[in-house]
């Protein structure tokens, strides 16, 4: 018996209770010019619709597999995916969103210039006139190759934080055991980034809005997570995954000063204007990065002096029942960050 033709790409789908717009999401993908794809589909235990309408594309459409499981969360189903990849690539789609219909032709063809590892495409967002400054422009990347890592893909770059904006080759994730950390509920796409990067021999950003994002879908996991004490937990707990991992890599001291001015963008400002329970996320701070930090390190560090201020007074206050960032601080920090941030910009 001989085995199916690889597919050029395995396109994974997530499902979760989306009986509303899973029709429109497996459409855009059936309707793509270049049909030399699978669909993976992974029902995370709906209760509607959902697998019901996933059994009849698959009736009718032999690229496309549908596979049921008991309700395990969004990691879990793409690494359930993952696990049925048969294709040279591997991309994402979530259940609620779309791909315009040059999608794979355009993958494809970028794809057989430079044979990447990784290659992240830009997204629009859906349905139209929706608007959001911040993630019009973090779905735009340029177009640009990076052969190895530098810290600038991951950092500077708009490379991140949604995985659906990029296809993996399938043997680069499987050969470096490239998985879904199904312990972190929020963010989970942005610890995957954090390995994935560094790993890759090679990586093309273009510049191609190819996927069609919804925003403010009622139910969605971002629109759960919109109460702030809550929303900085979860970012605390990327930034323990990521410490974790980039020091089992061995990547924290080659690039601290970029890891610890991301993570104190990420985190101190919601933290030092919470003022409810600032003292509680502070605490969560310490206890988090504190063991990653020494007063040699800092002073070596080529960090901005707000930064280090706040780096110094985590390290300080761990054991304080009640850490505080000051005032003064604060606001040092945000100049400096808003400095950054245009000189970034121009």
């Amino acid at each position: 018996m001989s085995l199916p033709r690889q597919p050029y790409f395995s396109i994974i789908v997530p499902v979760y209770q989306v009986e509303d717009y899973l029709n429109e999401c497996l459409g855009s993908i059936i309707a793509q010019a270049f049909d030399d794809f699978e669909v993976v589909c992974v029902d995370d235990g709906s209760t509607d619709r959902s697998a019901e309408i996933l059994d009849g594309y698959a009736a009718a459409d032999p690229r496309i597999r549908v596979v049921h499981q008991l309700n395990s969360g969004l990691s879990a189903a793409r690494n359930r995916g993952l696990d049925l990849a048969r294709g040279r690539y591997v991309m994402f789609v979530d259940s609620d969103d779309l791909i315009v219909p040059e999608a794979c032709q355009v993958l494809y063809q970028a794809l057989m210039d430079n044979a990447a590892d990784i290659i992240t495409f830009g997204a629009s967002l859906y349905p139209p006139p929706a608007t959001d400054a911040y993630l019009q422009r973090i779905l735009s990347p340029r177009d640009i190759i990076y052969n190895g890592f530098q810290p600038e893909l991951l950092f500077l770059e708009n490379s991140q934080p949604y995985v659906w904006r990029s296809a993996f080759n399938t043997g680069f994730v499987k050969e470096n055991g490239l998985r879904f950390n199904q312990s972190v509920s929020y963010g989970e796409d942005v610890v995957f980034y954090f390995q994935a990067y560094p790993l890759s021999i090679s990586t093309r950003l273009i510049s191609n809005k190819l996927y069609c994002y919804r925003v403010n879908r009622s139910g969605s996991l971002m629109q759960s997570n919109a109460k702030t004490t809550k929303r900085i937990d979860q970012h605390i707990q990327i930034v323990e995954h990521n410490l974790k991992n980039w020091d089992g890599m061995q990547l924290l001291p080659k690039y601290a000063a970029w890891f610890w001015e991301w993570a104190l963008e990420l985190l101190v400002y919601d933290i030092a204007t919470s003022q409810a329970d600032q003292a509680w996320l502070m605490q969560r701070l310490c206890q988090t990065i504190a063991p990653y930090l020494d007063k040699d390190m800092l002073v070596s560090l080529a960090l901005t002096r707000p930064s280090k201020s706040i780096l110094r007074t985590v390290l300080a206050a761990q054991y304080n029942a009640r850490p505080k960032i000051s005032w003064l601080q604060l606001q040092s920090y945000r100049l400096s960050r808003k400095v950054r941030l245009f000189g970034a910009s121009r």
